[in-house]
């Protein structure tokens, strides 16, 4: 086979699998068994597994290092996975597992710069130590304790040195009490 015809099969071929290929590339399908976030009340009533809606009394939260932290909303729900290829939802029942969802009003960089960056901020601390959820500003806790009719989350600063550390200082706590207990 002649050189000339080598390349016209090889840059064919490339160009068929760059066709096929990268829409793969985009394509977010939930995978059986991935962990699901909702992200509001609603959503969490839509599929299902919505347990109570929290008020905070609160609001603003004020900081001892003046941060404000804005609560928009916040609600306990039943953990629930992703089944095979679907933005279906299935219900954890064994183990039973529950999540607390917070949301905020804040703008996520002063929240990522506070909570992810050099402040080294934390909500909760080891072993409950609860971790910020996408780029929009929720925080949420994974535990098999059912959520109970009074919730307090500490906000604490972490030492730099290490994940399980003590916590230095307690800035202020997140109250949440059950409405439609």
């Amino acid at each position: 086979m002649k050189k000339r015809t080598k390349f016209i099969l090889a840059t064919l071929a490339a160009v068929v699998v760059m066709i096929f290929c990268t829409p793969l590339r985009y394509c977010n399908i939930p995978l059986e068994g991935a962990g699901g976030s909702t992200s509001s009340i609603a959503e969490s009533r839509e599929r299902g597994v919505y347990l109570m809606r929290y008020s905070v009394p609160t609001n603003p939260i004020i900081l001892t290092n003046g941060l404000r932290l804005n609560v928009k909303e916040a609600w306990a729900e039943r953990e629930w996975i992703y089944p095979l290829f679907s933005n279906k939802t299935n219900v954890q029942y064994e183990p039973p597992a529950y999540r607390i969802y917070i949301a905020f009003d804040n703008e996520y960089d002063t929240l990522f710069r506070y909570f992810e960056g050099d402040e080294n901020l934390r909500f909760g601390c080891y072993p409950r130590r609860i971790g910020m959820v996408w780029g929009k500003c929720l925080v949420r806790e994974s535990t098999t304790t059912p959520p109970t009719q009074f919730e307090r989350i500490p906000i604490v600063r972490m030492s730099s040195s290490a994940i399980k550390a003590t916590p230095i200082d307690t800035l202020g706590y997140i109250e949440l009490n059950a409405v439609d207990w």
